[in-house]
């Protein structure tokens, strides 16, 4: 098994032009330009306060990561990305996502044979409570 599966390169080169790609390169003014829309669009829908209220912390802790995070990780040759840990995260989340799948799936049915209200019976099974 490799410890190293790939690396993030910490540069973009376009033609003779090397753009970062982490600290105050590229990255953050795309989380920039995307924050600032979705700050926007959130806010011509619920109003412009809230929007901020829900939006603004993980904006800047992305923020912070990208400008601060990000550059230590790199190694020289970029941000390396390690094998097992990237496997056991990516394992997790399809087991944690698999198994509350059906979960969600029984709220809902018990929902609907429940009336609704709070008062009614609650079913799990779809047959009883017709």
């Amino acid at each position: 098994m490799l410890t190293t599966l790939f690396y993030i390169p910490s540069e973009i080169s376009l033609g003779s032009t090397s753009l970062p790609l982490f600290g105050w390169g590229v990255l953050f003014f795309v989380l920039l330009v995307l924050g600032t829309a979705a700050i926007m669009l959130t806010g011509r829908q619920r109003g412009f306060r809230e929007a901020l209220e829900s939006l603004l912390i993980p904006l800047v802790i992305s923020g912070i990561v990208i400008v601060w995070g990000l550059p230590a990780l790199d190694d020289g040759q970029g941000i390396p990305v390690r094998g097992y840990g990237t496997m056991l995260v990516a394992a997790s989340s399809s087991g944690s996502n698999a198994s509350a799948g059906p979960q969600r799936a029984r709220r809902g049915r018990a929902r609907k044979a429940g009336g609704g209200g709070g008062g009614g019976r609650v079913c799990w099974r779809r047959r009883c409570c017709r």
